[in-house]
């Protein structure tokens, strides 16, 4: 189990007050941090960041969202061609 599933949650005041504390917390797990007490940001170790990477190589090719992922890209990707020939 990834210790994902069960956060700190900190308010942006805990923050200010005790960033260095929070973020050395953050090593050990990652660190939710609320804002106006919704969720605004996240706190994570460069580990946790790049095995969170590392999870896309988890999902098998014939997933059905690997062909939706790569639709998506292309639609994209379209897009991005289209305004970049209106911005010239």
């Amino acid at each position: 189990m990834m210790k994902w599933m069960s956060p700190m949650r900190v308010t942006m005041q805990e923050l200010d007050a005790k960033l260095s504390k929070i973020v050395e917390r953050a090593r050990e797990g990652p660190v939710a941090v609320n804002r106006y007490g919704s969720p605004w940001v996240w706190i994570v170790s460069h580990q946790a960041w790049v095995q969170a990477d590392n999870l896309r190589a988890l999902v098998p090719q014939g997933h059905p969202l690997v062909a939706l992922h790569d639709l998506v890209e292309d639609a994209l990707r379209y897009e991005r061609t289209l305004l970049t020939d209106l911005q010239r």
